[in-house]
Order: C-alpha cells, then structure tokens, then sequence
C-alpha cells in the first residue's frame, strides 16, 4: 500500500500586503478607459518594484497586458527586473531563484469562468466520493465588501465574493494556491534565514490558508503616498470644479449677474482661472438650483 507523506518546507522570505486595491485588468470596451487605466497601473506596477529593497535582484508579476506594456517601454529602472505575467510565469520555472518579488494583481476570473471551473472540479469531486455537502450547485450569488481573514488580519475584499461559504472558500482556496505557486518561483527554501526574500503582494483576492503552505503576511500597509485610483482622481478633479463654480457664482451674485454658462466661465478666466466643461457647470448649476437645471 502506498503511504504518502506530508512536507512543509520553511519558505524564508518575508511577505508585505497591499490589499487596498485591486489591480485588475483593467475596464473593458471603452479604449480611452482602458488606455488611461493602463498607464495608471503601469506606473504604480514600477513604482512598486523601485519600493523593493536592493539587496537582490527583482521579478514582477502581473497581468499579460500589463507586463508587455511594462516591457515595451524599457525603462531604464526595470533593466535587470524579469517581468512576467499569469498563465505563463507563476509555475513551472527557476528564472526567478533568488529574487525578490512584486506580485500585482492576482489571476481573477469572469464570473463564467469561474462557474464553469467549480462545475468541473464539482463533478471530479463527487464522482472521487465527495461529500455531496461540500459541493453544492454553483450559484452565482455575491456578497459585495466581504472580510475575508488572512491569518492575523482581516482583509476587505475588492471584487464581491460568493454568498456560499464552500463555493467562496473554493474561489479563494483557487487564488491563493495560484499566489503561493508565484512565491515559490523565487524558491525562498533555498534563501538564508538571515537574509529572507522579500514579496511584495498588491491587492489580488484576499489571502486564504497561507498558513497551511508555511507562509505568512509579516506586514500590512497602505498603497504608497501618490497612489491614486482613476475614481479618486476624478473625484478630486469633480471637488475642484465645484469650488470654481461657488467661487464664480459668489461673484457673480455679489454684481447682480446672473448665474449663467458663459457668466462662470468669464468669472473665472478674468480671474485667472480654468473654466468649466458644459457637464461640469450643469452638474453644479443644478445642485445650486436645487435639482433644476436652468439658464445656459
């Protein structure tokens, strides 16, 4: 009879979260959007390789658009960075051995997708003596802003999770082995105990049973300072046109003008100031009317 033993090799490298975003691939249909979308994440991608420490060389992996956009620009900075995406890179390769190592973003699947992959794995499990119970029918329901424990620390998750707890576990059990297959690339059991790898991990699916592969998450922190989303930058842009509007409307009110599309506007430039888009002045016309847009 056969007997199967059971390892667990102590990785030394020392893993640091990010897990306040996502860092998907990115919006899909619109080409300005996703244009924009990229060169955001491109930047952040190697501002995150320059945070690593320079004891070692470095690796990046992230999504396949992203890593050739990474690759195309040849950027000075990411000479010596080994660059790979998902689907190719996390598995299967020594390229990587002692490096350190930026892990951006995570192997998210479409909602199809993953259906079609926990039916299948269903199937393979009940047909191998499953408990049925462990394997309900795929359901496409989700939970938005779920807390997902990582260990020590409870994470928030970006994209919504499934309702079910086994269907969930499933995802995130899916994801995490994806991660722990990409740590093993830099093959931290060969590393020094003194001298540990170093992980960065950027948003992705929340951390699920690291512990069972001998790994843990030694550091939380925040996305580094200048880090903005393209939401966060619209929002900001948005808080900035209102100020002008209220600004210009204030004079404009002070003369006995009235409060007009080309009025704001002639405020403003006299004043030195960047005028406002049509959208933007109907949007901050209306609230100042109370919900009625009047008097272009």
């Amino acid at each position: 009879m056969a007997e199967i033993i059971s390892i667990l090799a102590k990785q030394n490298v020392r893993i640091i979260r990010y897990p306040r975003r996502f860092h998907g691939r990115g919006p899909s249909g619109d080409m300005h959007r996703q244009t924009q979308y990229r060169e955001q994440q491109t930047e952040q991608a190697l501002s995150a390789v320059s945070a690593l420490p320079g004891n070692r060389k470095a690796a990046l992996l992230t999504h396949k658009p992203l890593a050739e956009a990474i690759i195309d620009r040849k950027e000075s900075r990411m000479r010596n960075v080994l660059v790979g995406w998902w689907g190719r890179d996390e598995r299967g390769h020594n390229e990587w051995v002692g490096r350190n190592l930026v892990i951006f973003g995570c192997p998210y699947m479409r909602t199809e997708d993953q259906a079609s992959r926990y039916e299948s794995a269903r199937v393979f499990a009940l047909l191998s003596g499953a408990d049925p119970a462990d394997w309900p029918a795929w359901t496409s329901d989700v939970e938005p802003d779920a807390w997902i424990n990582e260990g020590e620390v409870e994470v928030r998750s970006i994209p919504r999770l499934p309702i079910n707890p086994q269907i969930r576990t499933w995802l995130l059990t899916h994801n995490t082995a994806s991660v722990v297959q990409a740590v093993g690339r830099v093959r931290g059991v060969w590393m020094p105990h003194d001298d540990p790898g170093e992980i960065h991990i950027y948003g992705g699916l929340p951390l699920f049973g690291l512990g069972k592969y001998g790994l843990s998450a030694e550091e939380y922190r925040d996305d580094p300072s200048g880090w903005r989303t393209r939401d966060s930058y619209n929002k900001s842009q948005s808080e900035d046109a209102r100020t002008r509007f209220l600004i210009a409307a204030e004079g404009l009110a002070a003369v006995g003008a009235r409060l007009t599309f080309r009025g704001i506007n002639g405020f403003l430039h006299a004043s030195g100031q960047r005028g406002l888009n049509p959208r933007a002045y109907a949007r901050w016309r209306a609230e100042a009317a109370g919900g009625t847009s009047r008097g272009r």
